[in-house]
Parts: structure tokens; C-alpha cells; sequence
């Protein structure tokens, strides 16, 4: 069987947050349709790199995605719960990752981070009423390259 990829990988991860529910009402997220919901890749990206003496490369990488919510209204006890949820979310994604308990990406689990970061509303639809909000997770990864 294949390995999964870098967005499979995340949203089995975020499928396994117990108040996510809480959030979608019960839709779950669906990264290739146009629900309310979705997890959308944004890319990864290679911080720097490490050779040692014996020629294999580190390369100290990271990828980003962006959870996305559309159809909120933006009135004040809508706002704050979402809001609240983007929150608890964030605290949870650092919680899964401190525990070791999130996807490995790279070769060394041991020092790889996964964080959630920059939850607000991002654009607010012509409506006046609905908007999307945006979460950014980001995760931070080696891979191990030799030069055999």
C-alpha cells in the first residue's frame, strides 16, 4: 500500500480532534469540494540545509496548510464561538504534537513540530453576513538525504 500524502496525512490527523464536530455541525472536512469546510495545501518549502562530513544532507523543511470555514454568520455570539473553537483548535494541534501523538512527515519524529497559528476571519463575502475564516498549521520536519 502507498504511503499517504502530506494532506491525507493531515486530515486524518485533524479528523481525530474530539470538538471538531462542535465546529462543522457535523459535516466533516472534505479538501476537495466546495463545502463549507476544507483543508487546502499550501505548499512546502525547504528552510535550510545541513551537509556532514561523510556527504549526507539534512534538509530542515516545512509545509503549511490552511483550514478553512465558510458560511459563519459574523454576528457576536457566532464570531466568539468560532473564534473559541480556532482557539481551542490551536491549543490542541500543540498539545498533539508535544505528545507525540501527530502524523511524522520527516525522517526524525523526535524533531518535528506541528503548530496552528493566525485563526481569524479572512475575508468577509459581499453578503455582508457570511464570511471565511482561516487557520494556518504549519509543520516543521527534516528530511534525510545520502549521497551513496
Amino acid at each position: 500500500m502507498a504511503e499517504k500524502t502530506s494532506i491525507e496525512k493531515m486530515r486524518d490527523f485533524i479528523l481525530t480532534c474530539p470538538f471538531l464536530e462542535d465546529f462543522t455541525k457535523g459535516i466533516l472536512i472534505d479538501w476537495h469540494s466546495q463545502n463549507k469546510f476544507g483543508l487546502m495545501p499550501a505548499g512546502q518549502t525547504t528552510i535550510r540545509r545541513v551537509e556532514d562530513i561523510m556527504g549526507g544532507v539534512i534538509a530542515y523543511k516545512q509545509y503549511n496548510f490552511s483550514l478553512y470555514a465558510n458560511n459563519f454568520t459574523i454576528d457576536d455570539v457566532i464570531r466568539i464561538e468560532t473564534i473559541g473553537f480556532l482557539d481551542r483548535f490551536t491549543e490542541w494541534i500543540e498539545e498533539q504534537s508535544v505528545l507525540g501523538l501527530a502524523p511524522q512527515f520527516g525522517d526524525n519524529p523526535s524533531e518535528e513540530e506541528i503548530t496552528a497559528q493566525n485563526g481569524m476571519l479572512f475575508q468577509l463575502y459581499d453578503d455582508g453576513q457570511t464570511g471565511r475564516y482561516q487557520l494556518q498549521i504549519a509543520v516543521t520536519f527534516e528530511k534525510h538525504y545520502n549521497k551513496e
